[in-house]
């Protein structure tokens, strides 16, 4: 079964939907697949995310999630949390998606209380969450401010992950990072994918990276699908003229696997 399945999907803003800002977009991603969602600022990556979150209701075409079709929240409640427990996301700017005030173990700790976790459980399930992302006792007693980059993002893959989603969306997750940070939470995605049933949705303007995390390979320009197909054939024999220059705007040649 496929995780993630987007049929036709559309979205247009303003009188008459005179902008189109995603235009005919289909894609799947397998139950453990992971898919890059390429493309430069304001080609429809992240209206896709929200509509994938529910937080955009698209203007024609279908999602479904697990085989089931999915409509916007309707309301708040238990609505917006059943879309949760399917659809997590993590942000480019780890230190802004953490409350400063809240230590690590007790942002971990609220989302799983949230979704009915005693506070026995959720203090049992936030160490072992901790542990999966290679932080310790010592980072999950800290406030995020003590913390370096690399450790707040692998916070917030914590916290996302607390919940048990089937698709988690990384929206230009490593983008902020030093390039050795980039490759150690390349690493630690990986990991995760191959441990448990999860998809990611890998949204970036960044092809360095691509390759080291993700399956197959979608590049959108202005809400439109240009190139599609296994990552390493996007990347190595594009077709389209657009792909093309965003692969020779990549600095230098494109790194072997980090190991």
């Amino acid at each position: 079964m496929n995780a993630v399945e987007v049929v036709g999907l559309r979205k247009t803003y303003g009188r008459e939907g005179a902008a189109i800002a995603v235009d005919d977009v289909s894609f799947t991603i397998d139950e453990r697949g992971a898919l890059a969602l390429i493309g430069e600022s304001g080609s429809g990556k992240t209206t896709i995310a929200r509509m994938l979150l529910g937080l955009e209701r698209p203007t024609a075409g279908r999602i479904l999630l697990e085989g089931s079709e999915v409509e916007p929240w309707r309301r708040a409640g238990r609505e917006r949390r059943a879309r949760a427990r399917q659809v997590q996301i993590v942000f480019q700017d780890p230190y802004l998606s953490l409350n400063p005030r809240v230590t690590i173990r007790e942002a971990i700790a609220a989302v799983l209380r949230l979704h009915g976790s005693s506070r026995a459980e959720a203090e049992s399930r936030t160490i072992g969450l901790l542990d999966d992302v290679g932080l310790g006792a010592r980072e999950g007693a800290a406030l995020p401010g003590a913390l370096s980059g690399g450790q707040r993002q692998r916070a917030c893959i914590a916290r996302a992950l607390a919940v048990d989603p089937r698709l988690l969306i990384l929206d230009e997750a490593v983008s902020a990072l030093d390039v050795s940070v980039q490759a150690q939470i390349l690493n630690l995605l990986n990991d995760l994918r191959a441990e448990r049933t999860i998809a990611y949705l890998f949204i970036t303007h960044n092809l360095a990276v691509v390759p080291y995390v993700t399956d197959t390979a979608v590049v959108l320009h202005r809400g439109r699908i240009v190139e599609q197909g296994r990552t390493r054939e996007v990347l190595d024999e594009p077709h389209d003229d657009y792909t093309r220059q965003l692969i020779a705007a990549v600095p230098g040649e494109r790194r072997e696997d980090p190991e």
